[in-house]
């Protein structure tokens, strides 16, 4: 874990602005000595989660921040169980819901380098990771990830939605430290 920046939450309204309020909330949190390189991705996965959150989810709803020094976690949380998008899902369609909701989805699996849906007591937690350029061994950078718990779900950049409601962990050994 980052000793310069703190985790961080903030409270938002299940309104539209709440996507544009994430977007500053979060640039104005990252971890200036190691996200700064993070910082388009992660405000516009913060957008795109909250987006999916407003949409879909139920109030109260949160972003987090989260400096791990070479990857900058993002997690939004809301208070609807199940998936990250009603319906059922359509043969052949990896992601069930509208065309909007499949865009954000795919763009979430295609910037995030890990990403995942968890079930928590009173809701539901999307996360994902971004690499902050930080690098391992360098003067002032940690080489591992200290004391965080990882998600239960990791799904590498790519994985499609598989909109059946299972969770199958992926790991990426090269990007993910437990």
């Amino acid at each position: 874990m980052c000793r310069t920046t703190p985790t961080a939450t903030c409270a938002l309204p299940a309104t539209p602005e709440a996507a544009s309020l994430a977007r500053s909330w979060v640039r104005e949190r990252l971890c200036r000595e190691h996200a700064a390189a993070a910082e388009g991705a992660a405000t516009l996965l913060a957008s795109e989660a909250v987006t999916m959150a407003v949409l879909h989810g139920r109030p109260p709803l949160a972003v987090s921040v989260e400096c791990r020094v070479t990857r900058v976690l993002i997690s939004v949380a809301d208070a609807a169980d199940g998936d990250l998008v009603p319906g059922d899902p359509v043969p052949g369609d990896p992601v069930p819901g509208d065309l909007d909701d499949r865009l954000r989805v795919t763009l979430i699996s295609k910037v995030a380098r890990e990403w995942g849906v968890d079930n928590v007591e009173g809701g539901k937690v999307l996360w994902c990771t971004v690499p902050t350029g930080a690098v391992p061994g360098q003067a002032g950078v940690a080489d591992r990830t200290v004391g965080t718990k990882a998600p239960d779900t990791v799904l590498p950049a790519g994985t499609p939605w598989q909109g059946d409601g299972t969770r199958s962990a992926h790991v990426d050994p090269q990007h993910h430290q437990r």
